[in-house]
């Protein structure tokens, strides 16, 4: 026997970071063109059992608005793993057990409690520019700034209310990037605020195509954004805090 080898560790769920059907979101075309793509783009490519047993857990990123959104919440009453219940919610999961949804309540017995409050960056930022040309350019700002400032509230006080062991926010758009689209202003200004105040672990985000892995003011801000393809160059290196620790980044 190999007593000594270590025992595999598997994911309890998954985090799907936006732009999850690239590049204009899922079609409008009705209901068997949309299950064609939700087959070609998540079930038969995320097929392998690990991947299959446990629970996924969605936002939307630019490039899915260019769809139908509401396709992919509709989603969720079709198939088990896809998760999207809302533009903003939370999710509280257990190290080593399943997810369950809400929040409260102290660790179980299966080790530290985790929640992940899922938020809708283009909802609170807006869209990048339409022209190819200037699409690395500002955000265009919400388009409902009522409605944004909505959402401000209810994060915050998702924040403030969680016991969770471990807090997460996960959202497309990064709070800081060093590559092609840089940090989101409206996310260092009123997101970074808050993290800070209510002692959340660690920053999830996509959107920029490299990987990056920065730490300020005692939050981890990871960003994974290679799905389609990678990397972005690390032009706007230059341009994080000078209080900003980088501890990783994989950029051309």
């Amino acid at each position: 026997g190999m007593a000594g080898v270590a025992r595999m560790q598997h994911s309890a769920s998954v985090l799907a970071l936006g732009d999850n059907f690239y590049y204009t979101g899922l079609p409008d075309g009705g209901g068997d063109e949309a299950a064609r793509r939700f087959r070609g783009t998540f079930e038969t490519v995320y097929r392998q059992a690990e991947l299959r047993r446990v629970p996924w857990y969605v936002t939307a990123g630019n490039h899915d608005y260019l769809g139908n959104l509401t396709g992919q919440l509709e989603y969720t009453d079709r198939d088990g793993r896809w998760n999207y219940p809302d533009l903003f919610y939370s999710v509280r999961l257990d190290l080593g057990g399943g997810g369950q949804g809400g929040g409260g309540g102290d660790s179980g017995p299966s080790g530290p409690s985790v929640e992940v409050v899922v938020i809708d960056t283009v909802v609170l930022a807006g869209m990048p520019p339409a022209s190819p040309a200037s699409a690395f350019g500002p955000l265009s700002g919400p388009a409902s700034p009522l409605a944004s400032e909505e959402h401000w509230d209810w994060i915050e006080r998702r924040l403030s209310a969680s016991t969770a062991d471990y807090l997460l926010v996960a959202g497309h758009y990064p709070v800081y990037s060093a590559c092609s689209h840089g940090s989101t202003p409206v996310l260092v200004e009123r997101l970074d605020p808050l993290l800070r105040r209510y002692g959340v672990t660690a920053y999830l985000s996509g959107h920029d195509h490299c990987q990056m892995h920065v730490r300020r003011g005692g939050i981890d801000h990871v960003l994974t954004g290679t799905g389609d393809g990678c990397c972005y160059g690390a032009e706007r290196l230059g341009e994080l805090p000078p209080d900003a620790e980088l501890a990783y980044l994989l950029a051309r």
